[in-house]
């Protein structure tokens, strides 16, 4: 078959282009229109096009103006595209964006993966400013002649740099540094060097070698999630709820499938508060005591591409479910030497 490849046309002229991608009171303007309109139409008015793949993350066609949901053909995105397949090769990292490209530019996407993450290191500038740092330390309290050189190397090294001036940093004249000032200056050394960085881009079809993935389940998790204990007592003074996501990994799931039981048929009584202790804190859950009134529901042999999403916990009285008990159990369907279940869940919390 024939392939045309062509770059989306802009989304205006003149103007701040970041913003205008997300424009909402901007129409199309005549080539946008007439771009897609002739991929629309057959030949010899024009290309006749199957489907369209769009490449790259993200495009504008999803963003230009009309309803949020709901879409008709009043709706530039549904207009434009009208009955066309839509094939989005897309970042699997940028959630939010593509769950847009999904419902306002009805797009099948194709997740790729992220490229792999390396640790940063240090320029050999900010190698030696590190140990010059070393090498005070070792020397302040042995040799202060030393100790003194070493202090105005470092004043050179970091003014050379610019960390002076994007710390902030006093680091005064005398023949020794500020303990808190060097810790500052020391503690942002130590910060880029362990920082993570992409490697290169990811390339379809094709695996990481182990090294790069070992490196990029590193960066993964060595992310600080300590419960955002800056922002923890202000966002808690809002609603918030835990939302919980579950699906299979790879095979379907034929044994010990999740139910999640009807709120409404749950008694205040069924739900017993019990302790979680970590390593650093203690946390709570509630464990279901058995109720005769109780309604669960499953979905059998549920696939890698399907999900469950429900709400575990909502901070808000109003009458609505709070509490979503789940647990495993024996299916007595299960067929005899189906394969354990390999499932993955991913809690997040919801500021409202």
């Amino acid at each position: 078959g024939n392939v045309v490849v062509l770059p989306q046309p802009a989304r205006g002229w003149g103007e701040d282009q970041e913003n205008l991608y997300h424009a909402d009171d901007l129409a199309p303007h005549h080539q946008y229109v007439a771009t897609y309109s002739w991929l629309r139409e057959p030949e010899p008015v024009g290309f006749g096009a199957d489907a369209v793949v769009h490449l790259g993350t993200h495009g504008t066609l999803e963003w230009l103006d009309g309803k949020d949901i709901g879409l008709s053909e009043a709706d530039a995105p549904d207009a434009l595209i009208g009955d066309l397949p839509d094939l989005y090769v897309y970042n699997v990292d940028v959630v939010g964006e593509g769950l847009v490209a999904r419902r306002r530019g009805m797009a099948t996407l194709v997740d790729h993966m992220v490229p792999p993450f390396v640790k940063s290191g240090l320029l050999p500038e900010l190698a030696a400013l590190g140990e010059s740092v070393d090498d005070y330390h070792g020397s302040v309290h042995q040799n202060e002649l030393l100790a003194e050189a070493y202090a105005d190397q470092i004043r050179q090294q970091a003014a050379d740099l610019g960390i002076v001036k994007d710390l902030g940093l006093d680091l005064g004249t005398g023949a020794e540094l500020d303990h808190d000032v060097l810790h500052a200056l020391e503690d942002y050394v130590i910060e880029l060097r362990d920082q993570h960085i992409p490697y290169g881009l990811h390339a379809f079809g094709r695996t990481p070698e182990p090294e790069m993935r070992a490196s990029t389940v590193e960066a993964i998790v060595s992310v600080d999630r300590d419960l955002l204990p800056d922002e923890a007592e202000v966002l808690l003074k809002r609603r918030f709820a835990i939302v919980q996501v579950w699906r299979a990994i790879a095979r379907p799931i034929e044994s010990h499938p999740l139910a999640i039981a009807d709120a409404r048929s749950l008694a205040p009584g069924n739900l017993v508060a019990s302790e979680r202790r970590y390593p650093d804190r203690v946390g709570e859950t509630y464990q279901v005591s058995w109720g005769p009134d109780h309604k669960w529901y499953y979905f059998p042999r549920m696939t890698r591409d399907e999900a469950l999403v429900f709400k575990v916990y909502d901070s808000e009285k109003d009458g609505w479910a709070r509490f979503t008990a789940h647990t495993a159990f024996e299916d007595p369907n299960t067929r005899e030497g189906a394969p354990e279940r390999e499932s993955i869940e991913m809690r997040t919390i919801a500021f409202f």
